[in-house]
């Protein structure tokens, strides 16, 4: 449903896409929702977008180490493979949109991120907003 939602280009959809997608307790929705947001290129989605690359690097320093996670009944580690492709998502949902507010967080994607799908992410990102 959020694939159709944002192949019709109608940026209505987009809080709605937010909501139900990016907020999902499943990644693939989320990563999904990201895609579809950027596809839609509607700047109402950037919050949410670089609030996925912040929020996750607030809570997951670089050198958090392979601690078990309860909840998920998972290492950390693989916790953190499993987001990078949400946060790539994110990042290339950005880059569709160009928005100039969103270079700081791309940049810090780009610099900071462990997971190289990220980085690659946010440099196409950061290329199409210095295009723009």
């Amino acid at each position: 449903a959020i694939n159709a939602l944002s192949r019709m280009k109608d940026t209505s959809a987009t809080t709605a896409i937010i909501h139900d997608g990016l907020e999902s307790p499943h990644i693939a929705v989320q990563i999904a929702a990201a895609v579809a947001l950027g596809r839609l290129q509607d700047r109402a989605a950037v919050l949410a977008l670089t609030a996925i690359l912040t929020d996750y690097y607030r809570l997951h320093p670089p050198d958090s180490g392979p601690i078990f996670d309860a909840e998920k009944k998972m290492p950390v580690q693989q916790l953190k493979e499993n987001h990078a492709y949400l946060r790539a998502a994110a990042a290339w949902a950005l880059g569709e949109i160009r928005d100039p507010a969103s270079q700081p967080v791309l940049r810090q994607a780009l610099d900071a991120d462990e997971n190289s799908l990220v980085r690659d992410a946010a440099q196409e990102a950061l290329h199409k907003l210095q295009g723009s």
